[in-house]
């Protein structure tokens, strides 16, 4: 799960940067881009699974 939120964070930068108010770890829970993200970090973790 570590892995999953550490892609995740990485993501978040690679779109917002320091251009969100928000650091990833202060997104709430029930964020639907939280949950995109979390999403796109599953994703792109199946797909280095191989």
């Amino acid at each position: 799960m570590d892995e999953l939120f550490r892609v995740a964070d990485h993501i978040w930068q690679d779109i917002h940067g320091s251009r969100s108010v928000f650091a990833w770890d202060e997104l709430p829970d029930d964020s639907s881009e939280r949950r995109m993200i979390l999403r796109a970090a599953h994703a792109a973790l199946l797909g280095n699974s191989t």
